[in-house]
């Protein structure tokens, strides 16, 4: 792919990565709620979202975000979103950067999928209300800081292995 393309699609900004495949690369100001489609049309083709890009999500008003089946990794600071109160991972997901919920004081509870195998340091960084954490079953390693000022902690439930 020589030139990049790049699309906004319901406040959604997206860059294609491949023939087939674009990742989310940042949303615009305003709306409260992303739902992420499997799959956006661009100049007339099809591409499969793969991917959240580094702070993507930053400095924006989301309340909500949902990702669908197909995203496989999601970049650095990706959720560095102030307002974030609930996100749903996809099931597929295999690798969280680092500083992935960097600051998003708002979230409560995130369930990490058991096909998530890599986590960066700090994931959960700053996020100041985070009271219930369930970790992947296949998580090959706790990085460091990744509860750190998590103030509101209650429950984390940790991979069997």
């Amino acid at each position: 792919m020589s030139e990049v393309v790049n699309c906004v699609i319901d406040n959604i900004k997206y860059e294609c990565t491949s023939e087939t495949t674009c990742k989310v690369v940042g949303a615009e100001w305003g709306a409260k709620e992303a739902i992420i489609p499997e799959e956006v049309t661009i100049d007339g083709m099809q591409y499969k979202v793969t991917a959240v890009g580094t702070k993507a999500f930053s400095v924006s008003r989301f309340e909500r975000i949902e990702l669908p089946v197909g995203i496989t990794e999601i970049e650095d600071n990706a959720f560095e979103c102030w307002y974030l109160k609930s996100v749903k991972l996809p099931d597929g997901l295999t690798i969280m950067g680092n500083l992935v919920f960097n600051c998003c004081k708002w979230i409560e509870t995130v369930e990490i999928p058991d096909s998530v195998k890599t986590m960066g340091a700090y994931v959960f960084g700053g996020c100041n209300n985070l009271v219930n954490v369930k970790l992947s079953e296949n998580l090959e390693y706790l990085p460091q800081g990744t509860f750190n000022f998590c103030r509101s902690l209650k429950s984390i439930t940790i991979p069997s292995k």
